[in-house]
């Protein structure tokens, strides 16, 4: 499979430092060149859409060259490591790589509280029953957002995010999220507007990326954006993109390696394609021999210090929980295969390894 490292001068996150760069606020980081030039037109409206999981590869086999989110496409950029949902989302939301923001995945274990928290949900992966007193995102992953840095730098430009209903006052459907959208651009005040979509990558999961649900839901997302955009109001940008991308995948039985789960201080977190391995100090060079001789045609092997070294999370100033939630080893999935921390974890796709399916996604541009 071909592999694709995160291009942290053209990225999801270059995209968000690109809008802040546009509304005043100071930025360090390489802007994209035919976004910036766009902004700089000075539209009313703009609108951020984050369609989850919508990577190249479906965009191009799923629709055809007229189809709004194919016809639009500016330029194709990366996501960034892991090309999962949380790092990801987070990313374009804070403005900073997962080095600097401790985003990294799906489950990520906190020792002092001894929980493997779901961060969407404050939940523990493994013991739904486990009780969680305080909302651990909020206690450490908790930063500034483009909400913030947008209003602060320029007071004349009101902020919106549109999210589903897994958020206090989210939309329960897609077409209601455009609904709000085309509210907000009639206004009479400048907005800046962060719109943030759970499909394609739900079916993808479910279904996988080349199926033909798949096919319908992004040909359905296309056309109804293409209805919106004809509605929205003078001056209004959007810019569409996806989080990441998503590959189809078969499962690794890893559950049942009980030789190496023995070793385990701590059980796997993070995401089945970026697992963090929490090893017994007397195992680590064992476990690393045997993974590496097990799975090491599925897996690059890191240990965590030249992981987090490695440039694929990013640079900038070091998360404080950065080394606590990488544990001892990463693993890095660059073939089609996910490991299975529990044995009811099925997925017809997936996402958050290093393959081109996975980190390639469209920038998508359109003015009215």
């Amino acid at each position: 499979m071909k592999l694709m490292k995160p291009d942290y001068s053209n990225s999801i996150l270059n995209v968000s430092h690109t809008i802040l760069a546009h509304y005043g606020h100071k930025t360090d980081l390489d802007l994209i060149p035919e976004l910036k030039e766009v902004l700089n037109k000075n539209y009313k409206h703009v609108f951020l859409f984050i369609l989850d999981g919508m990577g190249t590869n479906i965009v191009k086999k799923d629709l055809k060259r007229q189809d709004f989110l194919r016809k639009y496409v500016v330029k194709k950029i990366t996501s960034i490591y892991p090309p999962t949902t949380v790092a990801a989302t987070h990313a374009i939301l804070t403005a900073k790589s997962p080095y600097e923001s401790g985003y990294l995945g799906w489950t990520q274990y906190f020792p002092d509280e001894d929980i493997y928290d779901i961060i969407f949900l404050n939940k523990d992966y493994y013991d739904s029953s486990k009780k969680i007193d305080i909302n651990l995102k909020d206690k450490y992953l908790k930063h500034k957002t483009i909400f913030d840095y947008i209003e602060q730098a320029n007071q004349k430009v009101k902020t919106y995010g549109v999210f589903p209903s897994f958020v206090k006052d989210g939309f329960e459907t897609f077409d209601d999220e455009l609904e709000r959208a085309l509210e907000i651009s009639h206004m009479k005040e400048d907005t800046f507007t962060y719109v943030y979509w759970i499909n394609p990558d739900d079916k993808e999961h479910k279904f996988g990326p080349m199926s033909k649900e798949v096919k319908e839901e992004i040909k359905s997302l296309s056309n109804k954006i293409q209805i919106m955009s004809q509605k929205l109001g003078e001056s209004s940008l959007l810019i569409i993109m996806a989080d990441h991308g998503q590959i189809e995948v078969k499962p690794i039985e890893f559950t049942n390696d009980s030789y190496l789960y023995e070793m385990f201080e701590k059980k796997p977190s993070l995401e089945p394609r970026t697992p963090a391995f929490f090893v017994k100090a007397e195992k680590r060079l064992e476990f690393e021999n045997i993974f590496r001789k097990t799975y090491g045609k599925r897996y690059k092997l890191y240990a965590s210090a030249d992981f987090i070294e490695s440039g694929l999370i990013g640079s900038g100033i070091k998360h404080p929980m950065l080394d606590k939630f990488v544990g001892d080893f990463v693993g890095v999935a660059i073939s089609d295969r996910y490991l299975k921390f529990k044995k009811e974890a099925i997925y017809k796709g997936h996402h958050a390894g290093l393959t081109k399916g996975e980190m390639e996604v469209p920038l998508i541009i359109f003015e009215k």
